[in-house]
């Protein structure tokens, strides 16, 4: 192992190099400015246009310039770069892990993941996520569709309105309506509520349009 040049030898101290040539490198950084405001103000008043106040005052303008600028500039980076990646202003994202309860359905447990999913979502009843997986377990693996529509409403009551995942799980609830379970008419009232309840957002487009068509293929089966 490496030892520090202090354990090495008693006599010498420790000595943090990088932390003390940063603390020179901050130091240094308003040198610039003050050399270059005391030799404009040092021009001035040898042409006899200003007197040593001005010098020192100069001095300091270029000392303090040199000195905030960069702070400031990346202040405003800082902020750019958050408003770019996070523009919900509300800190970084969180993002919840359900590695146990996948790690149970990989391994066919799905009884097991299912009981693991309810947990996190009584944890956090915001989260659609949780709910959105049980659905699909009961759907997929354990062909209990009347369970999986359960979930898939509680998913959509939990999905934030307008975003990909609401959509997502409505065309989910409609086509197991329309496949699993081979009752495209239960679609209808869920469709309709979703039309009119969430107007201007991608979910209640599709649920408005997806209506018209599901009431005329009903329409043209019952004419049949």
């Amino acid at each position: 192992m490496r030892k520090s040049a202090a354990r090495a030898n008693p006599g010498l101290k420790d000595v943090d190099l990088p932390g003390r040539t940063r603390v020179v490198r901050a130091f240094m950084w308003p040198l610039p400015g003050a050399m270059g405001g005391g030799l404009f103000g040092y021009a001035g008043m040898l042409y006899g246009r200003w007197g040593g106040g001005m010098v020192l005052v100069l001095v300091f303008a270029g000392l303090l310039l040199t000195f905030t600028l960069p702070l400031a500039f990346a202040a405003l980076s800082g902020r750019a770069a958050n408003a770019l990646y996070n523009p919900s202003g509300s800190g970084a994202p969180r993002r919840r892990e359900y590695s146990q309860a996948e790690s149970l359905a990989a391994r066919g447990l799905y009884d097991e993941a299912v009981a693991a999913f309810e947990v996190a979502s009584a944890e956090d009843p915001t989260d659609p996520t949780p709910s959105l997986r049980i659905a699909r377990i009961y759907r997929d693996r354990l062909a209990k569709h009347e369970d999986s529509a359960l979930w898939f409403k509680r998913a959509l009551d939990r999905a934030e309105p307008g975003s990909g995942i609401a959509l997502l799980v409505v065309k989910e609830i409609v086509e197991l309506y329309a496949v699993k379970l081979g009752s495209p008419a239960r679609a209808v009232p869920l469709l309709a509520r979703l039309a009119e309840g969430r107007p201007g957002t991608p979910e209640g487009a599709w649920a408005r349009e997806e209506l018209r068509r599901l009431k005329e293929q009903l329409a043209e089966g019952r004419d049949a």
